[in-house]
């Protein structure tokens, strides 16, 4: 079985020597042909997976964040080569909505049973993604946490404490299928995974496999509801608060008063006014547990 990893060296502020120490250990060079390579800039981990599909390996595993994992899967999307992951990020959105977040042990051995599942995809302005993406207060806290120079939960925490004090809500302009809305909103969330990262989960009835898009929106509340927002958040709840709302689409646009920060399976993308997102069914091949 020929196998490419693309590793990214600075994701999640983590030391990767635990992973190559792994891979040495548990694909011997008698029954596997592996290539290893670091992602070095921007985009890198696409071009390293554009070339493994030219030689045709049979699986490219994407070690890091949701960041790197979207890197790879953008030159996997449509063809038969599955993705493996190895979570190495600061919240490993995917890995965990899909059960597959443990140590980088177990990792390989779910890429060594081999039991590749198709799952959804999307595109937002015709830029890829597997977990979620948005506008709104998560977008300004994703480019605060960009500028911060250091990744990490803890540096997550103190860009998003930051952001409250700072983010005002703005108005938005939604058409889907059903209908046209417009409404003042604290974030606007496009979900196909259930959650960001680190089980804050967004989206708790998302399914990745489903072929829908969960469209979620949270209302400007007050600041003496952030803590309970918050908790609800990890705790599943969020469905339950009056401040959210969400519905299933195929596609939706939305239109902004004028352009800015958006974010995308955890980075921080700088968009227009006007965004199209649209789900891709069953268009991605993922090793599962």
């Amino acid at each position: 079985m020929k196998l490419q990893f693309v590793i990214n060296p600075i994701s999640g502020g983590k030391s990767k020597k635990r992973v190559i120490e792994a891979l040495q250990k548990h694909f011997p060079k008698s029954e596997y042909e592996i290539a290893i390579n670091f992602t070095e800039k921007e985009k890198h981990a696409t071009e390293i997976t554009q070339r493994a599909v030219e030689k045709l390996v049979d699986v490219v595993v994407a070690v890091g964040g949701d960041g790197t994992i979207n890197e790879v899967a953008q030159a996997l999307i449509g063809s038969e080569i599955p993705l493996g992951i190895i979570p190495y990020g600061s919240g490993n959105g995917l890995a965990r909505h899909l059960n597959m977040y443990a140590s980088p042990e177990k990792a390989v051995e779910i890429i060594k049973k081999f039991n590749p599942q198709k799952i959804d995809t999307c595109v937002i302005n015709e830029k890829p993604f597997l977990c979620t993406s948005g506008v709104g207060f998560d977008a300004y806290v994703s480019s605060l946490f960009a500028q911060a120079g250091k990744r990490g939960f803890q540096t997550y925490v103190e860009s998003t404490l930051k952001a409250f004090f700072q983010y005002k809500p703005e108005t938005y302009i939604l058409e889907t299928e059903n209908g046209t809305m417009e409404m003042e909103a604290f974030s606007v969330t496009f979900a196909n995974a259930s959650q960001y990262g680190n089980n804050a989960f967004i989206a708790p009835q998302a399914d990745i496999q489903d072929g829908w898009l969960d469209v979620c929106v949270l209302t400007p509340f007050p600041k003496w509801q952030m803590p309970k927002i918050g908790l609800d958040l990890f705790l599943k709840n969020l469905p339950k608060t009056k401040y959210y709302q969400s519905f299933r689409v195929k596609s939706v646009k939305l239109k902004r008063s004028q352009a800015g920060a958006v974010h995308l399976d955890g980075e921080n993308y700088a968009f227009g006014k006007e965004l199209k997102v649209t789900i891709q069914p069953q268009s991605l091949k993922v090793l599962v547990a």
